[in-house]
């Protein structure tokens, strides 16, 4: 792989980067690169519209025998979580709006004893 300087920086062909690594070089690269919010958000992207907004996309060969391109792999994956994923958002989401509404209580309850002594 080809190197050069532009302006003060090193620029790399990205592709022949991604094609030349192998071992454990590629997998630190990739790992490296799956915590990209742009990279992430893509992903995203195809997982949940089937393209990335510039409407790029990997293969789109799955099936219902499990086989396919790791999207429709990832996909299936989400699928078949999803259910537990809900239940641990509603959840979460419900404890917040408890503890949301015990703090509410509390200020609300404050703000009256208060009130009483003025008004006293």
């Amino acid at each position: 792989m080809k190197a050069t300087i532009e302006n003060g920086k090193v620029v790399l062909d990205y592709c022949e980067l991604l094609g030349e690594a192998e071992g454990r070089e590629l997998e630190l690269l990739v790992q490296s690169l799956a915590c990209q919010d742009d990279l992430v958000r893509h992903v995203a992207d195809q997982l949940l519209e089937g393209w990335t907004e510039d409407g790029y996309h990997g293969g789109k060969v799955g099936d219902a025998s499990g086989s396919g391109t790791p999207i429709d792999k990832a996909r299936r994956r989400i699928a078949l979580g999803a259910d537990k994923v809900a239940k641990e958002t509603i959840e979460a989401l419900q404890r917040a709006l408890k503890q949301a509404e015990e703090r509410s209580a509390e200020g609300w309850s404050k703000y009256h004893k208060l009130a009483n002594e003025v008004c006293r």
